[in-house]
């Protein structure tokens, strides 16, 4: 996901406003993104702050953030 950053503006900033970091983990699931159409994979971004969940954003054609 530290790709994605650098290459999306503004996402720095909505993953900070809804994430917590990870920890030092380095090894994450992907999942494929279930946005109909988009060949995309989510990556772990970081820990939803108000739920019990991962922060995830796609880096496929639909740029959308998810819960998973």
């Amino acid at each position: 996901s530290n790709r994605l950053v650098t290459e999306r503006e503004g996402l720095a900033d909505t993953i900070r406003g809804d994430a917590t970091p990870l920890d030092e983990n380095e090894r994450w699931w992907v999942w494929k993104c279930p946005t109909k159409g988009c060949p995309g994979l989510l990556h772990a971004a970081g820990y939803a702050q108000d739920k019990h969940a991962l922060y995830v954003v796609c880096d496929g054609t639909c740029a959308k953030t998810f819960l998973r």
